[in-house]
């Protein structure tokens, strides 16, 4: 087989596979360290965030630019932004699962509480409590009118 004829086959062979079959992408020294200068200045903004007093806006803020890291480290570092678009659709769609698997924890840990055990039913806590104050308060009020009526009764006597 003569050397164009293997060049022909090397490059169709490449070809089939997006062109990164058995090649690494090399990057230049300044470009790592400006991704390192940039994850220093970002974790600088995380520090100052926790200071700044936002308020509930802290942690989305905080979480924010660790998501900015977090894209820096596995596209530079980790070679996922020269890597196969597979790699990085898998990332993606794993992340997206871990979203969705964290929502629901969530979710069941806020509402936790408002099933009551002890009656063993589906009626939310704050409802028996607003059921429980209202039998009371009618009950209260029966209760003081029977009272109000014993005291006139023994004054008339």
């Amino acid at each position: 087989m003569s050397q164009a004829a293997a060049d022909t086959m090397d490059n169709t062979h490449a070809a089939e596979h997006g062109g990164h079959h058995g090649e690494h992408h090399v990057l230049p020294y300044t470009v790592y360290f400006a991704v390192y200068g940039s994850l220093l200045v970002l974790t600088g903004i995380t520090v100052l965030v926790s200071f700044a007093g936002l308020g509930k806006w802290s942690i989305p803020v905080a979480m924010a630019v660790a998501v900015v890291k977090a894209s820096l480290v596995v596209g530079y570092f980790m070679h996922l932004k020269y890597d196969d678009r597979l790699n990085s659709l898998i990332l993606v769609v794993t992340l997206l699962f871990i979203l969705i698997f964290f929502a629901m924890t969530f979710s069941d840990m806020r509402t936790r509480g408002m099933i009551d055990p002890v009656e063993d039913n589906m009626v939310l806590r704050n409802e028996q409590a607003a059921e429980k104050a209202a039998a009371a308060e009618a009950s209260g009020e029966s209760s003081e009118k029977g009272e109000e009526a014993h005291h006139e009764g023994a004054a008339e006597h």
